[in-house]
């Protein structure tokens, strides 16, 4: 159960390849849309790597979010700090990240997607979990950074 929870926790900085034709191969992105899903591949990269630095260039210094094993919302510092206490226990071993749906509306864009991820406590137990992911991106000066986000676990094994 403890590695459940801490599976959870990195669904916080998340936020996918299959057969539905929802998932990303069958669908015929703009390319400001398929530049945001490339941020989020980035951003899963990072996190896999432990990239800490790396993962907040991707947040608006305004951001806020709710992860799944969170009772309440966090912000930006929250969640750098969580994100950090939770990487020294676990591992992202490999992700699979399946797009679903993307709204780009000026200079806001909303996505959904689902993210599997197989990890490994340091205890060396492993296991898979999946999780809903929401992200919304704010475009400033021609960047795009997360400005809010939240999650939810649809499985664990």
């Amino acid at each position: 159960m403890r590695g459940v929870a801490r599976t959870a926790g990195l669904a916080i900085v998340l936020g996918f390849t299959g057969a539905s034709p929802l998932f990303a191969a069958e669908v015929d992105w703009t390319p400001v849309e398929a530049e945001i899903w490339e941020l989020e591949r980035a951003y899963l990269r990072h996190l896999q790597t432990e990239d800490l630095a790396g993962l907040a260039e991707f947040w608006h210094e305004a951001f806020i979010g709710w992860p799944s094993h969170a009772a309440e919302p966090v912000d930006r510092a929250t969640s750098e700090a969580s994100i950090s206490t939770l990487l020294e226990t676990v591992q992202i071993l490999s992700f699979d990240f399946h797009p679903l749906m993307i709204r780009v509306i000026g200079d806001l864009a909303v996505v959904q997607y689902l993210v599997d991820l197989d990890t490994e406590d340091a205890d060396g137990s492993r296991s898979s979990s999946s999780f809903r992911i929401t992200h919304t991106w704010l475009e400033e000066e021609g960047r795009w950074r997360i400005v809010g986000g939240m999650s939810s676990a649809t499985r664990s094994e």
